[in-house]
């Protein structure tokens, strides 16, 4: 059961782009830093973490001080729809609906550690390394994949119950196309070029 799930997520293209060049990042903060995460929850649902100016990442870099990439939102493909995103000390949740899978398709998570028992190794992922967690094949297709690198770990949940085979790994691969890793130190250089401040951990 677990050797279709391993072929599906290595036809996926690494999140991180191991053969890719790396990017010039530029962030236009748009945050009042302090007190972003009252209370230990933002109230951020509608914000979309994209990988362009003007988004919300030191949300995220606030709420895992000790990550040093970002999940950040690209390119959506056809059919995709942004979800909901959900910030609290110590993780950051957002999801994804899709027109045919429907509410919840899959889920992307950003801790500092996660618990990889059960998942075997796939490999590198870029700086990351990749390990999947195999659910089911057929009739629906769910896994659950994490990327680990220094300081922190998202992790991937979806599950595909529509269509053949050949189109879960297609939505796999989207999914994994639209998640890019944003740098944590760039984001912490614009904070303090354009703010004045540091970026640390939320305080209540």
């Amino acid at each position: 059961m677990s050797e279709p799930a391993g072929r599906a997520s290595q036809q996926a293209p690494s999140v991180l782009g191991a053969s890719a060049p790396p990017r010039r990042w530029r962030l236009a903060v748009l945050l009042t830093l302090p007190a972003v995460i009252a209370g230990g929850c933002a109230n951020v649902s509608q914000t979309m973490p994209s990988c362009t100016p003007g988004n919300r990442l030191g949300i995220l870099a606030q709420a895992v001080p000790s990550a040093r990439f970002l999940p950040c939102v690209g390119a959506m493909p056809a059919g995709w729809n942004f979800g909901r995103l959900d910030v609290e000390d110590g993780s950051a949740t957002f999801w994804f609906d899709h027109d045919r899978e429907g509410l919840r398709t899959a889920e992307v998570s950003l801790t500092a550690t996660c618990d990889t028992a059960g998942a075997y190794e796939e490999g590198p992922a870029g700086d990351a390394e990749r390990y999947v967690r195999p659910g089911s094949v057929s009739p629906a297709y769910a896994a659950t994949t994490y990327d680990v690198f220094e300081g922190g770990c998202i992790t991937y949940r979806y599950s595909f119950t529509k269509g053949e085979n050949a189109e879960h790994i297609a939505l796999l691969n989207q999914l994994f196309d639209s998640i890019e890793l944003f740098p944590r130190d760039v984001v912490e250089d614009e904070v303090r070029q354009d703010l004045g401040q540091e970026l640390g951990p939320a305080t209540s």
